[in-house]
């Protein structure tokens, strides 16, 4: 009998327990941790006639498509004088290259109403949308941006090149090189808007100050790395820098704070970015 009584009013001193802890719970405020401050940038477009290292009238003629597949010019009949026939063929078999010898009397016929149009659009014609970056950043912890960019040409890139963000130290000029993962080779018209979102760690030991964020697509040979005519210019104002082939973001980062420990997970990307390049933490 007197187990059974223990047994029953066990419950009964227990519940007030519970009771309590429930109330405590109840009663802690809703922390909701601090987001980091961004900026949005938007970017005004350039109807202006760019270089392009991979577009212009050749004696020979490709096109590229998502399947990567060629046509030959020489089809062309006296019937795509017509503008809106000349413009939708070309659009839709994503012309990179025309032959200017054939066929002669076409071409010329264009420069009453549409050869500006092609020389503008032929190939690729990448641009900057919106940027939306974070403000500040301390020396080993993470920092997110986000780029949109579209192609209002008529073809992608045909070469593989490099994608790297760039961090250049506003007084020094010291440059980290981040080379992001994306395959430019695949930003087709069609595609639509174009975004590039990445999470990046910096190293514990990264140098404090203001660094510009700058968007690189240099040509991927070494000899031809450098050179800023082989780099790909966006088609926006005040963004190309003709002395360094570079595309500025128009936008600041600051280091400061306090450099934060990386995670044991993260010891060796911290390493790689104090050799030359950020190490890159891809967001799901």
């Amino acid at each position: 009998m007197r187990n059974i009584i223990l047994r029953l009013a066990l419950p009964l001193i227990i519940l007030p327990i519970l009771s309590i802890q429930i109330l405590i719970l109840q009663a802690l405020p809703h922390v909701t941790p601090a987001m980091p401050q961004t900026t949005t940038v938007d970017y005004v477009i350039t109807s202006t006639l760019l270089p392009n290292p991979e577009r212009g009238f050749y004696h020979h003629t490709e096109t590229h498509s998502n399947n990567y597949t060629s046509l030959d010019l020489a089809t062309l009949q006296d019937y795509r004088q017509y503008e809106n026939i000349t413009l939708e063929e070309l659009s839709r078999f994503h012309w990179s290259y025309l032959n200017i010898d054939y066929h002669l009397e076409v071409i010329d016929s264009w420069n009453t109403f549409c050869l500006d149009d092609i020389k503008r659009r032929l190939g690729h014609r990448l641009a900057l949308v919106e940027g939306v970056y974070q403000d500040a950043v301390q020396p080993g912890d993470t920092f997110t941006v986000e780029i949109k960019l579209q192609n209002t040409g008529w073809a992608a890139p045909l070469n593989p090149r490099p994608v790297e963000l760039l961090l250049r130290h506003k007084t020094g000029g010291k440059i980290c090189r981040v080379k992001l993962p994306d395959d430019l080779r695949f930003w087709l018209p069609e595609q639509g808007e174009i975004s590039l979102v990445h999470t990046i760690r910096t190293s514990a030991g990264w140098s404090p100050g203001q660094y510009e964020l700058l968007l690189n697509l240099p040509d991927p040979e070494p000899s031809l790395y450098s050179i800023p005519a082989y780099a790909i210019r966006l088609a926006n104002e005040m963004v190309w820098e003709q002395s360094t082939g570079y595309n500025n973001l128009s936008h600041t980062l600051m280091v400061t704070g306090p450099a934060i420990s990386p995670d044991p997970d993260n010891v060796a990307l911290s390493a790689v970015c104090d050799i030359l390049y950020l190490p890159l933490i891809l967001k799901s």
